[in-house]
C-alpha cells in the first residue's frame, strides 16, 4: 500500500517536471531567454524537493 503511494508521487513529481520541459523548450526556439528558464528551473527543482 505504502509503496502504491510512493508510485504516484513519483509519477506525479515525474509529470510536474516533463510538463514544464517540454512547454520550455517551445517557449526557447520561439525566444531563447535563458534566464526566464533559469529562473522556472529553481522554481521547479524546489518543488520537487
Amino acid at each position: 500500500y505504502i509503496a502504491l503511494i510512493t508510485i504516484l508521487l513519483i509519477l506525479m513529481s515525474a509529470i510536474l517536471v516533463i510538463m514544464p520541459m517540454r512547454s520550455d523548450i517551445i517557449l526557447w526556439k520561439r525566444s531563447p531567454d535563458k534566464k526566464k528558464r533559469h529562473l522556472q528551473w529553481r522554481v521547479l527543482k524546489g518543488i520537487v524537493s
